[in-house]
């Protein structure tokens, strides 16, 4: 059998191809899903940066022991803390108390 250029021969099996999706597809899919991974972990920053209140966390002016606001890893100098809202003495306490490193 003669076979010019660009003639496939019937006789022989052919391997199958792999149907692969249009370029634009995949790009409109891409960048769905990284606008929807967005949408869903824009929550979880809100929610972290929120404070609690203080008799949440049993917070007192005045220190237990040792341990008080201005000797805690969370507390943010003059008179906040990260995680505890409102006005926070560096004498004072609570129960998320965590030593200064």
């Amino acid at each position: 059998m003669n076979l010019t250029e660009g003639d496939v021969d019937m006789t022989e099996p052919q391997p199958p191809r792999l149907a692969l999706p249009p370029r634009r597809k995949v790009l409109f899919r891409g960048i769905a899903c990284t606008a929807g991974g967005a949408m869903l972990l824009a929550p979880l920053t809100s929610a972290r940066a929120a404070k609690v209140g203080q008799a949440a966390v049993g917070y007192q002016s005045s220190p237990k022991g040792d341990q008080q606001c201005s000797n805690c890893a969370q507390f943010a100098a003059p008179n906040a803390c990260n995680f505890v809202d409102g006005n926070i003495s560096p004498s004072g306490w609570c129960q998320i108390w965590a030593k200064k490193s």
